[in-house]
């Protein structure tokens, strides 16, 4: 898989779900909101791995491609994680959403401060449930990572068992 026309993207279990709550902008209603973690990530450009594009631990966003056996497991969690179309980055991307149809965009859940992926206290990353995701292996996926506020989640969030 290509990311940018040259990179390559993947990861490897342990996979992690986290699940928090947004208040939609349209109709006011609270929905779960789910956001895919992996413990391990690394980008690969010609061939060779990327020291800028890799890590240990990263939280995953604009997904553009996802293994049908993930996406079943998120969909668990939260059935209205689905493919939808942004009219803000003008591209389809797996993205949470309402029941009313509203999409609630990656760029406010992870990289808003104060918004349900981006905590700013111990109380909201403890609100946060995770979740270890039943599944083993290696993947390729088309997405962008960050660690930030991520890792704090990781340290405070709520740790589940799998439903």
């Amino acid at each position: 898989m290509t990311n940018n026309g040259h990179s390559t993207a993947k990861m490897c279990s342990p996979l992690w779900a986290m699940v928090g709550q947004n208040k939609c902008w349209k109709c006011g209603r609270i929905e779960n909101v789910v956001a895919l973690v992996t413990e391990e990530f690394w980008r690969e450009i010609r061939g060779e791995i990327d020291p800028y594009g890799s890590g240990g631990f990263g939280v995953l966003s604009n997904i553009t491609q996802l293994p049908d056996e993930i996406l079943m497991l998120l969909q668990k969690l939260n059935p209205l994680f689905q493919k939808r179309f942004s009219k803000t980055v003008e591209a389809e991307y797996y993205a949470n959403g309402c029941s009313c149809g509203a999409l609630f965009g990656d760029f406010y859940l992870h990289d808003e401060p104060g918004h349900t992926f981006f905590p700013q206290s111990d109380e909201e990353a403890s609100a946060i449930k995770l979740y270890q995701l039943p599944i083993q292996g290696e993947w390729p996926i088309a997405c962008s990572s960050s660690n930030g506020p991520g890792e704090f989640i990781f340290e405070r969030g709520t740790r589940c068992a799998w439903i």
